[in-house]
């Protein structure tokens, strides 16, 4: 269901509204799950499944990451998840691993954090075989909320781990991700904030600054609790409600900002060279906003996204199956690119001196889909494939693990999106599998050409005897490839 949901995204930038039945029906919430708000602005979500048996799945999600941090606060964001783990209210220092080691909580796998543009987020998966270790984790959690500590020697002791963490990643994906990730986001706010921050700041911030970061940010109005277990439901909502009913929205609380993407109506063209890139490929990025799946409407367009990305990828994989393929891998579908948004994307990794080769015979298909579109034999196809894959889904929905679950409505409260049941889901692609046409899924096709923001980018060795296609290069081979396609009509 991820990603048929998450496929879903891509209705309004692709025009499809025009294809869908007239009444539009908002996307029910799952009644299996328990929510509310508390009365200081806490969002919680509590859903009992047994998979696995005695266990629960418990997460802190703050709606606020990197995107908010001031230029001398940059990787403060990480930095206070690390903390959590340093010493809290109620488990100074080493206490709180040591408590939760006992209760047979193993650090990474069961007990983990990360930090993100728009959210940082703690995980912790516990035994539930009495009522003292998942108060133990609530308890934690409302320390996580709330509580920690931030003494300055755990602080400065921590530099040093973070700082190492840094230069671990530095490497052939980090560099490219620095070069290429401005151009993707128009020089957004998030290319200068990365989450692991600057070594600058990582090394001389003020012990106060990150405490203040942590006072600013780490508030309930921002937050929400989700449980998902084996427990009784009442009981959950009951402690829930009692234990993190004392967490206070400061009166001077900040407003959250946003920072969203904007398009900006542009083709760029980019060559991007690093040492340890191996042959030459090709990326093609059409740019649109994305727009979070809320209705029928929405949902029908995802699935026709899903059958569409089938049916090319399954015409790109008979070009690789020939004796001779034209390049070393490639594919084309329409998906996320990265923050916020998605459309239509093309990469194609080249045979040494075959480049043109290789992008005339990926170009050639897609002019090849837009001119005659699919067959409905391959439609036909895709579906009993989407809709095999629905039948072991919802097959085995009573075995959807907890973190499953619990990762859905993490995302709901940061996307503001609903979470509808297997049931219904189940219903809904049944529906839409008999009702979509193929007239409707080969409009699609129509994205990767008018789509007005278009990033290409060649990725090349530093070191590369081999030509690399210029801009005028590959104009010139798609103005060849549509005359040609044109001759055949």
């Amino acid at each position: 269901m991820k990603t048929l949901l998450y496929g879903s995204c891509f209705l309004l930038i692709i025009g499809f509204l025009g294809a869908c039945k007239e009444t539009i029906t908002p996307l029910p919430n799952d009644t299996a799950v328990r929510t509310g708000i508390l009365p200081n602005g806490l969002t919680y979500y509590i859903r009992k499944n047994a998979e696995p048996r005695q266990q629960a799945y418990l997460m802190l999600v703050n709606k606020v990451g990197s995107l908010v941090e001031t230029d001398d606060q940059r990787g403060l964001a990480h930095f206070t998840e690390h903390m959590a783990f340093k010493g809290t209210k109620h488990f100074p220092k080493n206490s709180l691993v040591d408590a939760l080691q006992k209760m047979g909580v193993r650090f990474g796998a069961d007990l983990n954090a990360y930090t993100a543009f728009d959210q940082t987020v703690y995980k912790l998966d516990i035994p539930v075989k009495d009522s003292a270790a998942l108060n133990s984790g609530l308890m934690i959690l409302h320390d996580w909320a709330g509580g920690v500590e931030m003494e300055a020697a755990s602080i400065d002791a921590e530099r040093g781990v973070i700082l190492e963490e840094k230069r671990q990643r530095k490497g052939a994906g980090e560099r490219i991700s620095e070069k290429t990730l401005p151009i993707l986001l128009n020089n957004a706010r998030h290319a200068a904030r990365l989450p692991i921050g600057t070594e600058d700041v990582l090394t001389t911030f003020n012990h106060d600054m990150l405490r203040k970061f942590y006072k600013d940010w780490y508030r309930p109005d921002l937050q929400a609790i989700v449980v998902v277990g084996e427990f009784d439901l009442d009981e959950m909502e009951r402690k829930i409600k009692q234990r993190f009913a004392d967490l206070v929205k400061p009166a001077d609380a900040k407003p959250l900002p946003d920072y969203p993407v904007t398009l900006n109506g542009r083709k760029t063209f980019n060559v991007v060279r690093d040492e340890e890139v191996k042959t030459v490929s090709f990326q093609l990025y059409c740019k649109n906003k994305i727009t979070p799946l809320k209705t029928d409407k929405d949902f029908r367009s995802g699935i026709a996204i899903q059958l569409f990305n089938e049916m090319l990828s399954n015409r790109i994989q008979q070009l690789h199956r020939q004796s001779k393929p034209p390049f070393l891998q490639a594919s084309a579908g329409i998906g996320s690119i990265t923050e916020g948004l998605a459309g239509p994307t093309v990469q194609i990794s080249f045979l040494p001196g075959g480049i043109e080769r290789g992008y005339t015979a990926l170009m050639t298909e897609l002019q090849r889909v837009r001119e005659y579109g699919f067959t409905d034999d391959e439609l036909k196809l895709a579906k009993t494939a989407m809709g095999e894959a629905q039948n072991q889904r919802f097959n085995q929905r009573e075995k959807i693990s907890s973190v499953a679950y619990a990762s859905q409505y993490a995302n709901a409260f940061i996307q503001k999106t609903p979470f509808p049941s297997e049931e219904y889901t189940n219903k809904l692609i049944r529906e839409q599998l008999e009702q979509l046409q193929l007239s409707e899924i080969n409009k699609l096709i129509e994205s990767f050409f008018d789509t007005p923001d278009q990033d290409l980018i060649i990725l090349a060795p530093s070191d590369t005897q081999e030509a690399v296609p210029t801009e005028a290069d590959l104009k010139a081979w798609a103005a060849k490839v549509e005359k040609n396609q044109n001759r055949k009509i």
